[in-house]
């Protein structure tokens, strides 16, 4: 038995595609919390505390869940050709993910400063800003969606094809669609 059969044994397309809904709503949901946190006064208040989420973050963590889903329901409802596209879709989603939740540990600072001049109208912080797990939470889902759009890679060779339940039947030969009129048969002789 081949590596590819082993695979699709263990992980069907249902399969795969039940993993892909779920990573890429937790991807979505890793986007909610906070992943920056830090502080910035006024003249009315000594501390304005701020918390930016993930979304504003780094938005293409959310694109990249997106991405994520949509790739799912391409491997569910697709013929061999398109459950390939998907398995690429589902690949690239993942790394738009991990790029994006790491890139957001790079750039800290500047998204709490954009959230201190929004908040006030001033951009200074009373400290550093401080990154929470979160990026790297979303950086993890992100892997684990390339990972598995690596085994169903090597699994889909032996998955088997899609149902033609939901296909069109092939168009029938004209002349059998229609009872043609025997051209000896006159209507009015009737």
């Amino acid at each position: 038995m081949s590596l590819a059969q082993t695979l699709a044994r263990r992980l069907p397309v249902g399969r795969a595609v039940l993993a892909g809904v779920v990573l890429g709503v937790a991807v979505l949901a890793s986007t909610g919390p906070a992943w920056v946190l830090a502080t910035t006064s006024t003249a009315v208040a000594a501390q304005v505390p701020l918390a930016v989420a993930g979304a504003q973050a780094a938005p293409g963590v959310g694109a990249g869940g997106l991405v994520v889903l949509a790739a799912a329901g391409a491997l569910a409802l697709g013929g061999r050709a398109i459950r390939w596209t998907a398995l690429v879709g589902l690949s690239l989603g993942g790394l738009l993910v991990v790029g994006s939740g790491l890139g957001a540990l790079s750039t800290v600072q500047a998204v709490a400063l954009a959230q201190a001049r929004t908040a006030t109208g001033v951009a200074v912080l009373d400290g550093p800003a401080v990154g929470t797990a979160w990026p790297w939470v979303a950086a993890g889902l992100g892997a684990v969606v390339l990972l598995l759009a690596l085994l169903a890679g090597v699994a889909a060779s032996a998955w088997p094809p899609p149902g033609t339940r939901h296909e069109r039947e092939p168009a029938a030969d004209a002349t059998s669609c229609w009872d043609l009129p025997d051209p000896d048969d006159e209507p009015a002789a009737r």
